[in-house]
């Protein structure tokens, strides 16, 4: 007896704690309202626990007070500057907030995952995506940066909507290939075969812990870019709107940030990522390659699902930096061949929402790096995105074509050839 006591005493708190922690996360109110302040520190917190979890894009995303517009992308979004789109939203009281979801390494197949657990919430309203043609290497989506921003909460989403479809079974097998955990199920889907309804039980159960964990924890410590990074930037624009006027102010930013390179590059960036390396990197790229990968496979599956949620798009495709691309000796016909086959699968499935700013390679002051836009870039870019967010909400009569586009043929095809062949539509 006076062992068990004292081993009661040793593990009993222990034992009480994980039973409270069960409690909360088993039956945790669903319903938990989130602050103003801590949907708009998410907005622009760029935190991975935001752009993997479910909670707090949710509650953003269905908020009736103030208009949350998913902004999906990858490192572009995290160069802020006083023309960042979330800067100007604030700045001119947009009816919008920019809600940023991409990090270096989230590409078509990330995002499409992390769209799993929100389909509802953004199904009938629109979003920007941003595309980035470098996504587009033979490669495709790093298998570690697919990690780095998967959980598990995505891949139950996924499972528990998942059907016998081409693309259903088409993503099933990329989960695997990105080398998740627990793959058995997946590799069912893959194989064509829906869950069973004990089987669906279970993924529901394990959707409730994981949804409520995501529920209590996800607010937790935001980076709070609005106030050290928004309306600091804020500052040095006009109160009123005006192009002119604010493309000199950006002009001259501009200028006082590329000082200390050749490249129209930001200084910090230059000092950072460039300068102790930048000298084995002329005439590098010169044998790079974007129009044929498994990329564009991965971005059919994002195009299916937006699709699916009747969401209209306005897709950006940014340029690359002049002085870069002749540093490096990238091809100038392989980048706008890139843009042109992105661009077919596009249009040929009724996006027809789509800024392109490929030709605006050679624009003083229009990059901030190698290939992001900053300062000019964004700015000119906001000639895009506030007319288009500004406007009613028109269901969109997309066409998918998923037989084409899924194809290993489509993903090969060198964009010379756009028209001229019929494609092998098996997988």
């Amino acid at each position: 007896m006076k062992l068990v006591k004292r081993l009661w005493w040793i593990f009993g708190p222990l034992v009480i704690a994980a039973g409270i922690l069960f409690s909360l996360l088993a039956f945790t109110n669903s319903d938990v309202r989130y602050s103003d302040k801590v949907l708009n520190k998410a907005a622009s917190s760029l935190e991975t626990r935001v752009f993997k979890g479910r909670a707090l894009k949710k509650a953003a995303f269905q908020n009736k007070e103030k208009r949350y517009v998913p902004f999906m992308g990858s490192s572009e979004l995290t160069r802020f500057d006083s023309f960042h789109p979330s800067v100007l939203a604030d700045k001119y009281k947009r009816d919008y907030t920019p809600f940023l979801l991409g990090y270096m390494g989230t590409q078509s197949l990330t995002q499409y995952s992390a769209m799993q657990p929100i389909q509802d919430d953004i199904a009938g309203k629109k979003v920007v995506f941003s595309i980035s043609p470098q996504w587009f290497d033979p490669k495709g989506q790093n298998k570690a940066a697919f990690q780095t921003f998967y959980s598990k909460i995505q891949g139950i989403y996924f499972l528990k909507n998942a059907t016998d479809s081409a693309e259903d079974r088409y993503a099933a097998q990329r989960y695997l290939d990105m080398g998740i955990q627990d793959d058995e199920l997946f590799r069912q889907v893959a194989k064509g075969h829906p869950l069973s309804d004990k089987q669906k039980r279970k993924v529901s159960f394990d959707l409730g812990i994981l949804s409520n964990e995501d529920l209590l924890f996800s607010r937790f410590d935001l980076k709070d870019n609005y106030k050290k990074k928004i309306i600091p930037m804020e500052k040095p624009l006009p109160d009123t709107y005006n192009y002119e006027e604010l493309d000199q102010i950006a002009t001259d930013q501009a200028k006082k940030n590329t000082t200390n390179n050749d490249l129209g590059i930001k200084n910090s960036f230059y000092n950072e990522r460039l300068r102790a390396n930048v000298g084995r990197l002329k005439g590098a790229q010169a044998h790079f390659d974007y129009t044929r990968s498994k990329e564009y496979n991965d971005f059919q599956l994002v195009l299916d699902e937006f699709a699916k949620q009747k969401v209209e798009v306005l897709f950006v495709i940014p340029p690359i930096n002049q002085k870069w691309i002749d540093y490096t000796g990238l091809s100038p016909k392989m980048y706008q061949d890139t843009v042109k086959k992105i661009k077919h699968q596009l249009t040929e499935q009724g996006f027809n929402n789509i800024a392109d700013l490929s030709n605006e390679s050679d624009k003083p002051y229009y990059m901030q790096d190698t290939i992001h836009i900053g300062w000019r870039g964004w700015l000119d870019l906001d000639r895009y995105i506030n007319p288009f967010l500004s406007k009613k909400y028109i269901k969109p009569g997309y066409k998918i074509d998923n037989d084409q586009f899924l194809s290993k043929d489509w993903a090969m095809l060198e964009p010379d050839k756009i028209g001229q062949s019929t494609l092998n539509t098996e997988n």
